[in-house]
């Protein structure tokens, strides 16, 4: 059964090379956002059918740690799991984004290999 994820980070790059990678790897459907607003119009165009969402902290607009908050306290995306991908990875921000309820946390510059494993077991795949 294919899944939907939504990847979100300013980088348009680094967007473009987790999406392939996504792609090649699950055969998952991609989506893309550039900030933590276009995730929410995203995710009400697509009427919340995520599965998965790729997202950074340091972004314009909106960032990472309010589109947290404002996902996690809707009744119908709470539970959808969040990986954190970011290079922002101070301890007030990695606790901050524990406390709002992202499932996993990332550093950049990130290993492939480690965004398989963490997708697995976030979307419960046996590897």
């Amino acid at each position: 059964m294919s899944k939907t994820i939504l990847i979100v980070d300013d980088s348009s790059p680094l967007r473009r090379l987790l999406a392939d990678f996504i792609k090649t790897k699950f055969n998952f459907k991609t989506y893309e956002a550039e900030n933590g607003q276009e995730a929410l119009d995203a995710i009400d165009g697509l009427d919340g059918k995520i599965d998965l969402i790729f997202l950074d902290i340091d972004m314009p607009i909106m960032d990472g740690i309010t589109f947290i908050k404002k996902f996690k306290s809707d009744k119908f995306t709470k539970s959808i799991p969040i990986i954190c991908l970011t290079a922002k990875n101070d301890k007030a921000t990695v606790a901050a984004c524990i406390k709002y309820g992202v499932n996993e946390y990332i550093a950049k510059p990130y290993d492939l290999f480690d965004v398989a494993k963490k997708v697995n077991k976030a979307l419960g795949i046996k590897a």
